[in-house]
C-alpha cells in the first residue's frame, strides 16, 4: 500500500512549504479550540491533525490545516477562516488528496472522497476511512491520484455538498471505469462535516449493507 501511495505523490511538483511564522497549536489559543470544539473535534483529534492557528498576519484568524505524506513532509497547508470570511479556504503550496489518517485509510475496504477537511474529520469520526478533494473540481493530477489509490479499495463512495451533486457525478465517471464508485445523496444535509459519527453511519451503513448483498 505505501508504494502505491508514493505513485500518487509522485504527481505533486511543487516544493514542501512550512507553516506560517505567527502559527501556534490550535487547542492552545482560545479562540481556534473554541471554534474547533464547536465544530465537533476533540482535544485529541485537534492534536492529532496537527492543527494550527494564526491570530494576526497573512493567515489572520484562519485554523491552519497541515497536509504531509506518510514521511511526515509538509506539502501544503489550507487556512479555514473562523467567520466565513470569503475566501473561507486559503491555500500555500500543491492542492493534494488530503489524507488525515493515514492508518485509517490503508486498512479500509471502503473508501469515502469527500470535499472538504472538515468533511473528512467527521466521516473518520464516525469509523470510515475518508480522503477530501479540498474543492469541487479535483485537478487531473489529484484524479489520477485518486485512481491509483481507489485500485486498492473494493469500492468508492463520493459525498460532496447538496449542491455540488453534479460534480460528485462528474467525478464518479472518470472513477468507475477502474473502480465501483457510488455517489452519496442526502438532500436534507449540506455536507458531511455538520454530521454527528451517528447520523454519518445512518447515512453510510445502508450504502454499504445493500453493496454487500448485492
Amino acid at each position: 500500500m505505501t508504494s502505491e501511495y508514493s505513485k500518487i505523490r509522485r504527481l505533486e511538483t511543487s516544493k514542501p512549504t512550512s507553516l506560517p511564522a505567527e502559527a501556534v497549536p490550535a487547542e492552545a489559543h482560545p479562540e481556534s479550540r473554541a471554534y474547533l470544539l464547536g465544530r465537533g473535534l476533540s482535544l485529541g483529534e485537534i492534536k492529532f491533525y496537527d492543527l494550527h492557528y494564526c491570530a494576526g498576519g497573512f493567515w489572520s484568524r484562519r485554523v491552519i490545516i497541515p497536509m504531509y505524506d506518510e514521511q511526515g513532509t509538509l506539502l501544503a497547508f489550507q487556512g479555514r477562516h473562523l467567520d466565513d470570511e470569503e475566501p473561507r479556504y486559503k491555500t500555500q503550496g500543491p492542492r493534494p488528496i488530503y489524507m488525515p489518517d493515514f492508518e485509517a485509510v490503508m486498512a479500509g475496504s471502503h473508501l469515502v472522497i469527500c470535499e472538504g477537511p472538515f468533511d473528512a474529520f467527521a466521516i473518520l469520526r464516525a469509523g470510515w476511512p475518508a480522503v477530501a478533494t479540498l474543492g469541487i473540481l479535483p485537478s487531473p493530477a489529484q484524479v489520477d491520484a485518486l485512481i491509483t489509490l481507489a485500485k486498492s479499495y473494493q469500492r468508492v463512495l463520493i459525498w460532496f455538498d447538496t449542491e455540488a451533486t453534479g460534480e460528485a457525478f462528474g467525478l464518479q465517471m472518470k472513477l468507475q471505469p477502474h473502480i465501483p464508485t457510488i455517489v452519496v445523496i442526502e438532500p436534507t444535509i449540506k455536507d458531511p462535516g455538520e454530521c454527528d459519527p451517528n447520523q454519518i453511519q445512518k447515512i453510510l451503513g445502508p450504502i454499504f449493507e445493500k453493496r454487500q448483498k448485492n
